[in-house]
């Protein structure tokens, strides 16, 4: 079996999304399938030079010289989303397989173009929807395709946003622009209705309120960025109060601005065999509900609950009860090795092992650029209804 060479773009070596995610399963050849760092790409030359260091593989400083290597097999794509287009693009125009972060671009323009692009090169695109590949979420689809809760009367998902609270460090306040389309709606919100319209049906209307409810948001001090690093710390913390809390505490900042991206994203939708679904998702973390999606059928009830809303990043438990039984249960997920990685790092493992099966077999199993962009679609219908305030057909 060919090892496949990933040229990761995006691989600062000091903090970042890559170095806690993706890195993790590239460097265990193994738990990614045959899948490997080849190359590792950063925006300048001192970065590179200790990524090349401290991973062992190549540092480029230019995205086109790590796509030119011939190592590279695989690009990955895991910078901020106003640069996805452009990379993504020269990418594919070089005839490498991709793998980008949702969403795929900052609009749905951009989005259709790289699904077409990657349709025509006849290479392989994967959309980085990382709960795709959770044990909890294939068996709470199974279950509800196997009769579990019998007809599905409704669904309902309560979470928290993690992000785009009362504070943010300087690095990602382009998250709160609305304009960079890294938004609580589409980061967030297209993570969780991924994961609901793959176990419960697809979305046929939508509507929805998108308020900007905090008018300030504060800028951390570089002194207080260990304590809000939220990203690490929902993964340290086993209960939801435990998370610290830009949201709820009090910073001690000298500079704020004004955002302009949701921070609560209230939408109601009707899925495809009529029933309905109810997604609240709040911004920031708060010390209450971190994560809960329950689906109530005829049958019966299940429910999956995590520390937060990022649901592509957390621990998750499935729990459930139908016929006569009045308590809701845990419910048993097999195990997978890869698990001692982290949610974060196994999910991503693992779609990297079945990214590599397609392009050895030719096959197409995986969420490409083309359900990307039509998930995007679903994203700006949504956006589109929180404007309007009208019911949006989702096609």
């Amino acid at each position: 079996m060919k090892t496949l060479g990933v040229g990761l773009i995006g691989a600062n070596p000091d903090r970042g999304w890559a170095i806690s995610s993706h890195l993790p399963a590239l460097l265990q050849g193994s738990a990614a399938g045959g899948v490997r760092l080849a190359a590792a790409g950063t925006s300048r030359a001192e970065t590179a030079k200790r990524a090349e260091e401290k991973f062992g593989v190549p540092g480029y400083a230019d995205y086109r010289d790590l796509i030119r290597d011939p190592a590279v097999d695989i690009v990955t794509v895991s910078v901020k989303l106003p640069l996805h287009h452009e990379i993504v693009s020269a990418a594919l125009d070089a005839g490498k397989h991709v793998y980008c972060e949702w969403p795929l671009a900052r609009t749905l323009d951009e989005a259709e173009d790289l699904a077409a692009r990657a349709e025509a090169a006849g290479v392989h695109s994967m959309i980085g929807l990382q709960s795709r590949a959770s044990p909890v979420l294939d068996k709470l689809a199974a279950l509800i395709r196997d009769g579990y809760v019998g007809e599905v009367l409704g669904v309902s998902v309560v979470a928290s946003g993690l992000g785009w609270g009362g504070a943010i460090d300087a690095g990602n306040a382009y998250l709160m622009d609305a304009a960079n389309g890294a938004t609580l709606l589409t980061i967030t919100g297209g993570h969780l209705l991924d994961a609901i319209i793959r176990a419960c049906g697809e979305v046929e209307a939508v509507s929805a309120y998108l308020p900007t409810r905090r008018t300030r948001v504060a800028v951390l001090p570089a002194d207080q960025l260990a304590r809000y690093r939220a990203f690490e710390a929902v993964l340290s913390f086993p209960q939801p109060g435990d998370v610290p809390s830009p949201s709820a505490d009090v910073i001690d900042a000298t500079e704020s601005f004004r955002p302009t991206s949701p921070d609560q994203v209230a939408i109601t939708a009707r899925l495809a065999d009529g029933a309905p679904l109810s997604v609240h998702i709040r911004g920031g973390m708060q010390r209450s509900t971190g994560l809960m999606i329950e689906v109530i059928g005829t049958e019966g009830e299940l429910r999956v609950t995590g520390p937060a809303g990022v649901i592509q990043m957390v621990p998750l438990a499935l729990s459930g009860a139908r016929g006569a039984t009045r308590t809701l249960e845990p419910i048993t997920v097999a195990e997978d090795p890869r698990d001692a990685l982290g949610p974060i790092s196994a999910n991503l493992a693992r779609l990297y092992a079945a990214f590599a099966d397609d392009i050895r077999s030719g096959t197409r199993t995986v969420a490409d650029f083309g359900h990307a962009a039509r998930h995007q679609r679903l994203m700006e219908r949504i956006r589109s209804a929180g404007e309007t305030g009208q019911w949006m057909s989702a096609a």
